[in-house]
């Protein structure tokens, strides 16, 4: 949710997904701009709404929702691989050409504390 408020500072349109009706209205009053119900293919959604797809995305569930967020994300957008709610860590068969539509920008984040003498720029 947080994430939302700061995008909505920025004047950015936020999708936002949940897999329960329930939790709409309050993702709604903190700006959402659209809320999509996870069924499984939230890309099909997205769509729909943005036919060439998003900027960004953050990816908070993890390794099993991933490849439908991929597709979500536009040509030359990027999806930030942050969350782990699946406890699912690895893309089994992970094959980046199958895997990682054309053009589309796969990081990640992990909000590991380290020392300032191990942290290296690239």
């Amino acid at each position: 949710m947080a994430t939302a408020v700061l995008a909505k500072q920025r004047h950015m349109t936020v999708l936002s997904t949940t897999r329960s009706t329930a939790k709409g209205e309050a993702l709604r009053e903190i700006g959402v701009d659209h809320v999509l119900i996870d069924d499984g293919s939230v890309a099909r959604q997205v769509r729909d709404l943005l036919p060439e797809g998003v900027d960004c995305a953050l990816e908070l569930i993890g390794t099993t929702t991933l490849p439908d967020t991929l597709q979500s994300t536009r040509m030359h957008g990027v999806v930030c691989f942050t969350g782990m709610l699946s406890n699912e860590w690895i893309v089994k068969d992970f094959y980046p050409i199958d895997y990682i539509p054309r053009g589309v920008g796969l990081t990640a984040y992990g909000g590991d504390v380290m020392r300032r003498s191990e942290f290296v720029w690239r």
